[in-house]
């Protein structure tokens, strides 16, 4: 237990007092206080100074981000009672201490309690803003300018879904999946922006088409359930996915078998002739390769390479080829 985790030592006894001092604030600072310490401490990276600024300016009605409603970072910094600093070099604001992200990590429940639920908000309603209407860019250039002048996109695509499903509030996401555009413009976010920008067009590669799709990522079994169907289980995107490979990809089991359950085709291939085992195998999710083994199918092909399954099992690591090799026996 690292010192003042559980607010029982010196640290933790000084990371108290701070907050019953930020706590005896006019109530509004207090408030913005608590907003600004709960993202540092929940968010699944550091943020840069203007992340925060647009994330604590977004109105839960609004449909554009007013910047005059951006709170200023000095306010931000002073009402916190000194425990969160801005690295001048990279912008970045943080906790002033690990050992304060190990107290809130901890006190969290206490001090912020329904905190992965307001960030989903926050991150969905981004995300919905009239400017993401127009669907995703056309050109990397266009899309880095987005990037740019939108600071909180990358983040709130990258992550909404990570704090929905913390939050279990798959039911605050439906009205942002429903937005065809805006779920467009998220997914190309989703995993252009976490390349180095080395090559011409890799804003364009992995194209999200659905909210189907997106909840299908990040394993959001409600969302699954309430907007798939026998339709839109079988939509691909820009690279040949269907959902069931997006699920199967990413190990989550729950949203394979609901998908399977709603019809999804598991012997559909992407552009390359893969099929969600190909997948699932590749990415060593073995008990989502024993789901797709026990279905009477005829995915176990080769892709258009002319890889194999075993080859696919290789990949994946031991315990997938044994279980390919005790199926095919």
């Amino acid at each position: 237990m690292v010192p003042g985790a559980q607010g029982d030592t010196a640290y933790g006894t000084a990371y108290t007092n701070a907050m019953e001092r930020i706590e005896g604030q006019l109530a509004d600072w207090a408030r913005r206080a608590k907003q600004v310490l709960a993202w540092n401490s929940c968010a699944k990276r550091q943020l840069h100074k203007v992340e925060l600024q647009h994330a604590l300016g977004v109105e839960h009605e609004g449909l554009v981000l007013d910047l005059e409603n951006c709170p200023r970072i000095e306010h931000l910094v002073s009402v916190c009672a000194g425990l969160v600093t801005v690295d001048e070099k990279n912008g970045i604001i943080r906790l002033v201490h690990y050992t304060a992200q190990e107290y809130f990590e901890s006190t969290k429940a206490r001090w912020f309690p329904e905190m992965e639920l307001e960030m989903t908000v926050i991150c969905t309603i981004y995300l919905s803003f009239n400017i993401f209407a127009t669907g995703h860019c056309e050109s990397d250039k266009e899309f880095e300018e987005r990037l740019a002048e939108h600071r909180l996109y990358a983040y709130a695509a990258q992550n909404w879904g990570l704090h929905a499903r913390a939050a279990k509030a798959d039911d605050r996401v439906f009205s942002f999946l429903s937005r065809q555009a805006q779920v467009d413009a998220a997914g190309q976010a989703l995993l252009a922006s976490e390349t180095s920008y080395n090559y011409e067009g890799y804003s364009q590669e992995v194209l999200h088409r659905t909210g189907l799709h997106l909840a299908s990522y990040f394993c959001l079994v409600r969302a699954v359930a309430m907007i798939g169907d026998d339709q839109s289980v079988g939509v691909k995107n820009s690279i040949g996915q269907t959902c069931l490979h997006v699920a199967t990809s990413g190990g989550h089991l729950d949203v394979a078998k609901l998908l399977i359950e709603k019809d999804a085709d598991i012997n559909a291939a992407t552009n390359d002739g893969e099929t969600s085992l190909h997948w699932a195998l590749n990415n060593g999710h073995f008990d989502v390769v024993q789901l797709l083994l026990n279905k009477n199918n005829d995915s176990c092909r080769d892709d258009n390479l002319g890889c194999s399954l075993p080859f696919y099992a290789v990949l994946g690591g031991l315990e997938a080829f044994n279980i390919l090799r005790d199926k095919e026996m």
